[in-house]
């Protein structure tokens, strides 16, 4: 797939081929990360350390989700690609960093607004924060696909943001289960700490590249390969098999 081939947006659902698979997902994240574990675990740790500061956060994004998409492709990574992309992908990063945060303060401020009922008007209240609610969840759907699909075209662009958008409306149930998985993710996470610091955002990369790439195959035919990962937990048992 070019770098100028986009997924459809929400109204051009009738070129799909096959519907995307929870469980080939969560599958070949699986397998993706315990064939990058030593490497996802320095990679992660080095990227919590640069997230702490504001000029290290946007590397560490790019890093991570650079890096995301060549695994989800199947293609050989190194710790050096994560510096190289880091770089290169640095003002991408920054864009993407900016707006997720921006957006996520105005809606969680909203969201607090209308929860203390500021307005003096329950029922007004109520409503306005039912609909920033779901909002915020398609804002959150939406930087879930955003992210993987901006570092594998590497922009920006509004064709870019619209894809990122179809791809959501378009595979409602099919996202929803996936955001559970990740959600889950990052609860570990944050319970343990040490999962946060070592592990989680590196997992919730892959996670969301591998979905993303598997939506895409949905419309791009060809780009997954059928039958491409086919261990079982057996194999993770029995190593000396593969």
């Amino acid at each position: 797939m070019s770098r100028t081939s986009f997924p459809p947006n929400s109204q051009n659902t009738t070129q799909a081929v096959h519907p995307p698979s929870v469980a080939v997902v969560l599958k070949k994240t699986f397998w993706n990360v315990y064939d990058h574990l030593g490497k996802l675990l320095i990679l992660n740790f080095l990227s919590f350390l640069l997230a702490l500061t504001v000029v290290g956060l946007p590397f560490a994004v790019a890093g991570l989700y650079s890096l995301a998409n060549r695994i989800a492709d199947y293609r050989a990574v190194g710790l050096r690609d994560y510096f190289r992309l880091g770089a290169q992908g640095y003002f991408l990063a920054f864009k993407l960093t900016a707006i997720f945060v921006f957006g996520a303060l105005v809606l969680g401020s909203n969201v607090v607004f209308h929860l203390e009922d500021r307005l003096g008007l329950p029922a007004v209240s109520m409503g306005m924060l039912l609909l920033t609610v779901w909002f915020s969840l398609l804002f959150l759907v939406w930087n879930f696909y955003l992210f993987p699909l901006a570092f594998r075209f590497g922009e920006l662009s509004k064709q870019v943001s619209k894809s990122a958008l179809g791809l959501a409306l378009d595979n409602k149930s099919f996202t929803t289960w996936v955001l559970l998985a990740d959600l889950v993710n990052w609860l570990a996470g944050a319970a343990t700490f040490v999962l946060l610091v070592f592990f989680a955002p590196a997992v919730s990369a892959v996670l969301q590249a591998v979905a993303t790439r598997e939506l895409l195959s949905k419309y791009h035919p060809g780009l997954v390969r059928e039958g491409e990962e086919q261990r079982t937990l057996r194999d993770l048992f029995r190593p000396w098999a593969l």
